[in-house]
């Protein structure tokens, strides 16, 4: 409110629109008052006789201004030349490019002139400055029926007229009066609207009623508020026939959804027909505008029961291809009744196009065939059995069928949940058939129905139609049968039929058909190789009777030796799955072998071998390592007394190595026995360098011997961690550690893995096993004996000396165990950390890999803070958490200030470290000093040079929000403050109004939320706004205040209609 008085400023528009008006554009808007109360004055003054003067063109002159001062600081909304130019260019370069289709992009560019041509009033640069200011304020463009847009064009044109010629007096004033209308419609408070469009909808249909609403509706969010309300259907088909009522665009919420909170629910017919109407008016669109008008069709329909069924099929028919339209079609039939026709025509438009895996396909023919199933009965099961069959016949008949697995199991069987597609329509297809049967249809009709359908599968499908049918004779069952014969396997379908015929056949002709068709065994051309007529009785074996299969028992037998007996249960039990994992097996479980002495468990595990034949199981070695280092892991006390011999016992590396890495796992409880592992090391490493030099030893058939070195490396590093004694045996395993350091290859080979995993390459390298060693001794000897042998540092000096890639693998190791190197050599790495970590290709990779690896240290953060910086520049694994750690917990040298000036050259690094800071902080407790100081950076960065730390660096501290403990007014606070500076983006918006919304409603809180909803992705605006009406509701028993009224308006105007009844009214 202003302090003038309501005479002076606001005689002419109502008070509230003028206060409407203040809300949007503060001082602005007394000037559109005064310009416009000016325009009154000077027209009365020439009615009332100073007709010497121009005051009606001055009066034009105020109006105009007015006008402006709507646009004035409005961004500029794309259109008019603009467009032009860019659709030209675009043109321009499709045009040049080979193999372009000419045509397609003249019709583009077509296209958009005709937009260009059809939106005149819209073209000119105040109009689109309007535009933007529409839309920000609704979140929608405006009616285009009653155009704002358009109204404010034609009224500026003419004022602009009007000053500049000879402006009649009536003309003027006509003027004034549509500009104060416009205002008042537009600016009229958008409770005020809400209220006056829901009186409206609540009246019956009259003719004159549409004025009214045109005068009321400015944008989609009202119509969808009216359409929401009106209670009589007669309004329909007139908002139809005015525009009011038309097809969706892509892009916006289409208001006509709003009718199914009203008439969609009391009159779905009439709401029905209505969109019946707009779907003929479909094919008038733009081909690439057709579809999402009718799936916005669709999704109405969707909701209104039988009533919309036809649109719905029609929908579905159109578009059968589409994954979201035939989800809302399939939705729909399930809803319907099972015999509902429309669920047949339903299936009929979206069984034709089945992909294995493809867009949800398996699933919803599943459930849409399921549906057509439970509904089947005498007035349909014709009709949808025909269908059916004649879409698998289609499917069948396509090349990819003859590499479709359809199994052997019956068609009748379960098909799973990812079947097939062909398989599916088989299956369903045979449970009609047999519902056909119980309903009393002739076999003969159900074969006629079936069709001429192709191939082994359409034989497979007449068994089953046969099989358990009075009216067919054997003869034509035996036929069949006999004819199935010359298959490479029987199935499932073929065992029904056998089993319904040799109950049937008392005479036995079934006998002499079979075994004739059958034939003789041939001969048997290698040892190795079945004969595929064996292969093919051993498979019918199945299912026919022993007296069909004379001439082949003896070539049953002998392939049943190798492959078992055949099973009639894998033809008529559930399905396998014919993509199903096989697992490997192994030979004993865990206790098998804990249930025996260790020597004993040992020896079964290395005498154990493969032998496949007859073997249903795939049983391997690696899942018998496997079950051993469970075995060990659960009990390895018993498994270390007398290490040495379990190992001799082993003998293979693929044993004795996972023996070794459970030994390891649980190093600390068997720390006792040291002595006894270390001497089983001592042969292991005596076998090992055996088979590295000369290629023989007592391991048996060893594949890889360095994995062997590495897991007893291993062992020796976790029992000097443990600090268990092996002073006995240190220097035989310095030695041992050292060798392959001392050896290592005269050329570097190349490395494993790729550079940025250096140190991933390192472990795996045999001189990557012994550094790691040689460092977890040394700290067994300065923890037991207060100090690490002199030749340590020499080791390290020789380390850093070797060259290239494995010299970085070397560095790697050094690298990851900086901070260790701190405690143990800290004059060594004083002197050599330029040359370790700085000099040199070597030492800047060195230092990326220690700052990505290693743990931070003072020492670090102290020696290298511009090194650290920069890394963090050049976004090295580590360094930005490693900086941010650093401020965090306050290093000297690492205050915010001076951070800043060093990171200002790369906003991005800037932005990602505040990501980091809030995720570092979210579960600090309350009074933690590290909390208290990420907030002094947050305020910090708030208050900071927007040259220095951009807006769009400060979106990552949205992440605050996780953060428990901080108090919520504070949160509350330095989040508005960000909202401010980044216009209402931010990251974790979801979760910043979640937050919001269980803080204590407040003026901070409300103005928080009043800018998250008018930016962001659309669902994130839509549920900020749903979290700004639960914050309105909390606040509505408390005192009102500005910031409550400017969240109520701004949700009323983005469309959400139920702010307009929390909390009170007023407009004072």
């Amino acid at each position: 409110m202003t302090d003038q008085p309501e005479d002076e400023v606001g005689s002419d528009l109502p008070i509230m629109v003028v206060e409407r008006l203040r809300s949007e554009f503060g001082p602005g808007a007394d000037r559109i008052a005064r310009c416009l109360r000016t325009a009154r004055v000077m027209i009365n003054q020439t009615r009332d006789g100073d007709r010497g003067l121009r005051l009606a063109e001055s009066a034009a002159y105020n109006i105009r201004e007015a006008l402006d001062t709507v646009t004035v600081d409005q961004a500029t909304a794309e259109g008019g030349l603009g467009v032009v130019m860019k659709a030209w260019k675009r043109y321009r370069l499709e045009t040049a490019q080979d193999d372009v289709d000419i045509n397609a992009a003249r019709a583009m560019l077509d296209e958009v002139l005709g937009q260009v041509e059809a939106d005149t009033a819209h073209a000119s640069r105040r109009a689109r400055q309007l535009l933007t200011y529409l839309y920000k304020r609704a979140g929608v463009a405006p009616t285009t029926r009653r155009d704002p847009i358009e109204e404010y064009a034609e009224l500026r044109a003419q004022a602009n007229t009007a000053v500049h010629t000879q402006a009649g007096l009536s003309e003027v004033a006509s003027l004034l009066s549509r500009t104060l209308g416009w205002f008042t419609w537009l600016f009229l408070p958008p409770d005020e609207v809400t209220r006056k469009i829901r009186a409206l909808a609540a009246q019956p249909w009259q003719r004159t009623q549409l004025v009214q609403l045109e005068k009321l509706v400015a944008n989609d969010h009202h119509l969808r508020l009216f359409l929401g309300e009106i209670a009589d259907p007669a309004w329909l088909e007139p908002l139809r026939a005015a525009g009011l009522v038309g097809l969706p665009f892509p892009d916006s919420a289409w208001p006509v959804a709003g009718l199914l909170t009203g008439l969609g629910r009391t009159h779905p017919d009439q709401v029905a027909a209505l969109l019946e109407r707009l779907l003929a008016d479909v094919k008038d669109l733009p081909v690439a505008r057709r579809l999402v008008a009718r799936y916005e069709l669709l999704r109405v329909a969707y909701h209104l029961g039988p009533a919309g069924h036809a649109l719905v099929v029609e929908v579905v028919r159109s578009h059968p291809t589409e994954l979201a339209v035939r989800a809302l079609g399939v939705a729909v039939a399930r809803k319907a009744h099972p015999a509902d026709p429309m669920v047949s025509r339903i299936a009929d438009a979206v069984l034709n196009d089945l992909r294995k895996f493809g867009d949800g396909d398996t699933y919803y023919a599943t459930e849409l065939l399921d549906h057509l199933q439970a509904g089947l009965n005498d007035d349909n099961i014709a009709e949808r059995t025909r269908m059916l069959a004649a879409k698998a016949r289609r499917m069948a008949e396509q090349p990819e069928a003859s590499w479709t697995v359809l199994g052997i199991e019956a068609l009748t069987m379960d098909v799973g949940e990812r079947p097939e597609p062909l398989l599916l329509l088989a299956h369903h297809l045979v449970r009609m058939l047999s519902t056909a049967r119980s309903l009393g249809i002739a076999t003969s009709t159900r074969l006629e129905w079936l069709g001429e359908f192709p191939g082994a599968l359409g034989d497979r499908i007449r068994c089953q139609a046969l099989a358990g049918a009075d009216d067919v004779d054997v003869v034509d069952k035996i036929g069949l049968i006999t004819r199935r014969l010359a298959s490479s396997t029987a199935t499932g379908d073929d065992a029904a039929l056998v089993s319904d015929i040799v109950k049937r056949d008392s005479d036995g002709e079934h006998l002499v058909a079979w075994a004739t068709a059958l034939g003789s065994s041939g001969p048997r051309d290698g040892a190795d190789q079945i004969p595929q007529d064996w292969r093919r009785a051993w498979r019918w074996a199945a299912v026919l009777p022993t007296q069909a299969l004379t001439e082949w028992h003896e070539v049953i037998d002998q392939v049943s030796a190798g492959w078992g007996r055949p099973d009639r249960q894998a033809l008529i039990g559930d399905r396998t799955d014919p993509w199903q994992i096989v697992h490997d097996e192994s030979p004993y479980s865990v206790d098998d072998l804990a249930g025996l002495p260790v020597l004993e468990a040992a020896d079964l595990v290395a005498s154990w071998h493969s032998d496949a034949a007859g073997d249903q199981h795939r049983y391997t070695a690696e899942a018998l390592a496997d079950v051993l280092e469970e075995t060990v892991g659960r009990s390895p006390e018993p498994w270390s007394t007398d290490a040495t011999a379990i190992v001799l016992t082993l003998r293979k590396p693929c044993y004795v190595t996972p023996y070794l890495r459970a030994v390891t796992e649980q190093a600390g409880t068997v720390t006792a026995h040291a002595p006894a592992l270390i001497r089983a090391i001592a042969h292991i490493r005596g076998l090992v360098s055996t088979v590295e030099t000369s290629g023989t030893a007592d391991i048996d058939d060893d594949p890889d011997a360095a994995v062997l070195h590495n897991a007893a490396f291993a062992l020796v590093r976790a029992l000097a961690a443990s600090d268990a004694d092996i002073s006995a045996s240190l220097d035989d395993l310095w030695e041992w550690a050292l060798a392959p350091l001392i050896n290592t290859p005269t050329s570097s080979p190349d490395l494993t893995f790729t550079p940025e995993d250096t140190f991933v390459s390192a472990i795996n390298r045999p001189w990557g096993w012994g550094l790691q060693t040689v460092l977890a001794l040394a700290a067994w000897e300065s923890r037991h004996q207060g100090r690490v042998r002199a030749e340590f540092e020499q080791i390290l000096d020789t380390v850093i000396g070797i060259p290239g890639a494995i010299g970085l693998e070397c560095r790697a190791i050094l690298a990851r165990h900086r901070a260790l190197l701190e405690h143990l050599a800290p004059i060594w790495l004083d002197a050599h950390a330029g040359s370790l970590l700085r000099e040199g290709d070597l030492g800047r990779a060195t230092f990326d890999l220690t700052v990505k690896r290693g743990h931070p240290t003072r020492w670090l953060y102290q020696q290298f803070k511009n090194e650290l910086i920069a890394a963090a520049v050049r976004g090295v694994d580590g360094a930005l958490h490693q900086l941010v750690m650093a401020v965090l917990h306050q290093e000297p040298g690492y205050d915010v200030d001076q951070i800043l000036r060093l990171l200002e050259v790369d906003s991005a690094v800037l932005a990602e470290a505040s990501k980091r800071v809030t995720w570092l902080v979210r579960f600090a407790k309350p009074d933690a000093q590290v909390l208290a100081t990420a907030v002094a950076v947050w305020i910090r960065m708030l208050e900071a040079d927007r040259d220095v730390v951009p807006a769009a660096t400060l979106l990552g501290y949205g992440g605050w929000a996780f953060a428990a403990n901080l108090d919520d007014e504070q949160w509350a606070r330095l989040t508005a403050r960000t909202l401010d500076i980044t216009d209402g983006l931010i990251d974790n918006v979801m979760r910043v109004a979640d937050r919001a919304a269980h803080c204590e409603p407040s003026p901070t809180v409300r103005l928080l939320l009043l800018r998250m909803v008018d930016r962001g992705q659309p669902w994130e605006r839509d549920y900020a706004a749903q979290k700004a009406l639960d914050v309105l509701r909390a606040s509505a028993d408390r005192t009102i205040d500005d910031t409550f009224r400017r969240l109520r308006t701004r949700l009323v105007d983005l469309g959400y209609h139920q702010a307009d009844a929390i909390g009170p009214h007023d407009h004072q």
